[in-house]
C-alpha cells in the first residue's frame, strides 16, 4: 500500500493547491518518484519560475509521469530553462500543457529541448503569447522531431509568416496529425498541408 500524500488526487494524479504540492516536494521530493504518479495537474495555480524549477528538478528521474499540466501560469526564462532540461532527461512525459502560461519567447528554450526529446507527443501552447519568431522556432522543431503528433497554438499571434514557416515544416514532418491554430488572426491558406 502506497503512502497517501495530501496532494494525491487518486489514480496516479497529483493535483491541488500549489503551496501544498511545493511543500510536499520540499519535505520529500520522493513522492514525485512514486511508481503510481502518472499526472501532475497544477493548472490554474499560477505556477512561476521558482515552483517550475522545483517541480522539474524533482521529476528528472521520474519513470512514470506521462502528463505535466502547468497551464494558466506565469513561466519566465528560468522556468522555461527547467522545463527544457526536464524534457532532455525525462523519457516518459508524453503531454505538456503550457496553455496561458505567458511563456512567450522563452518557448525557444523548450524548442531546443524538443529537438532531442523523443517521447513528447502533445504540446499545448494555447494563448501562451507565442508570436511570429516563436512560431518559426516551433517550425524548426517540426523539421527534426518525429514524435510530436499534436500541437495546439490557439489564440496566439503567430502571424502569416509564422503560419508559413509551420506550413513549410509540415511538408517534411511525418508525425504531426493535429495542429490547432483556431483563434489565430492569419489568412487561412486553402491548402495548408497536403494531408496523407
Amino acid at each position: 500500500h502506497m503512502e497517501a500524500y495530501p496532494v494525491d488526487c487518486g489514480q496516479g494524479r497529483i493535483c491541488g493547491d500549489k503551496e501544498e504540492v511545493l511543500e510536499e516536494i520540499r519535505k520529500n521530493n520522493h513522492f514525485l518518484l512514486a511508481s503510481t504518479v502518472t499526472e501532475i495537474d497544477l493548472s490554474y495555480e499560477n505556477i512561476e519560475d521558482e515552483a517550475t524549477a522545483l517541480i522539474c528538478e524533482a521529476l528528472k528521474t521520474n519513470k512514470t509521469l506521462t502528463t505535466l499540466n502547468i497551464s494558466v501560469s506565469n513561466i519566465g526564462k528560468r522556468g522555461a530553462f527547467f522545463i527544457g532540461e526536464l524534457l532532455k532527461t525525462n523519457n516518459t512525459i508524453t503531454t505538456l500543457d503550457l496553455d496561458s502560461s505567458n511563456i512567450g519567447d522563452h518557448v525557444s528554450i523548450i524548442c531546443e529541448a524538443l529537438k532531442v526529446n523523443d517521447t513528447l507527443t502533445t504540446l499545448s501552447l494555447n494563448g501562451a503569447d507565442i508570436g511570429e519568431e516563436s512560431a518559426r522556432l516551433i517550425s524548426e522543431v517540426l523539421k527534426v522531431n518525429n514524435t510530436l503528433n499534436t500541437i495546439n497554438l490557439n489564440y496566439n499571434e503567430i502571424g502569416e509568416n509564422g503560419a508559413k514557416n509551420i506550413s513549410e515544416a509540415l511538408k517534411v514532418n511525418k508525425s504531426i496529425t493535429t495542429l490547432d491554430l483556431s483563434g489565430e488572426k492569419i489568412l487561412i491558406l486553402s491548402r495548408f498541408r497536403d494531408w496523407r
